[in-house]
């Protein structure tokens, strides 16, 4: 698959760390709410992504980078309408390589985070199994063709979400 036709032009200079994400990961520890890695920071300054077409192919509604996306404002709409509260959106600057204006994209990242072992209905899932991680807490490894079955219960009416403590193979 060949790379979307933007780069992200500022990265090294969004915030001290160099980085997308939030630094510290989990700032009050493993697994303590309500601060997280996929919350966004208060950038020194807005992303810029520097659109050109050598760099690949056209943009889609969504495109992923470090466990966060960069998405349109339809799709943002649509993201808003589908789930209000599961989203933290950062508008981005854009703009073309010939100094013009680019469309308008959004820093993206699901906010709504889930435990593993709150959500995961173990005894109703498939080829999963759960391992005692480094902070000894349940780390829920899937394997290729896993059946994941969720608790209701727990999910409610989100539609969009994190789950913490999950990780698989292939």
């Amino acid at each position: 698959m060949r790379p979307p036709f933007f780069e992200l032009a500022n990265e090294a200079q969004l915030q001290e760390c160099g980085s997308l994400l939030a630094e510290p990961g989990w700032p009050d520890g493993y697994a303590r709410l309500p601060r997280h890695p996929w919350r966004l920071p208060d950038y020194r300054e807005r992303p810029l992504l520097l659109f050109d077409k050598k760099f690949g192919r056209p943009a889609r509604d969504v495109e992923s980078q470090d466990g966060l996306w960069f998405v349109t404002s339809a799709m943002k709409a649509f993201l808003e309408n589908v789930d209000p509260e599961a989203c933290d959106f950062r508008k981005c600057d854009t703009k073309w390589t010939s100094g013009e204006a680019g469309p308008d994209y959004w820093l993206c990242s699901v906010t709504r985070v889930f435990f593993g072992w709150d959500v995961i209905d173990v005894d109703k899932s498939t080829k999963i199994k759960v391992l005692i991680g480094a902070h000894g807490l349940p780390w829920h490894y899937m394997v290729y063709g896993h059946y994941l079955h969720l608790k209701p219960e727990v999910i409610g009416a989100a539609h969009l979400f994190r789950i913490v403590g999950t990780g698989g193979g292939g």
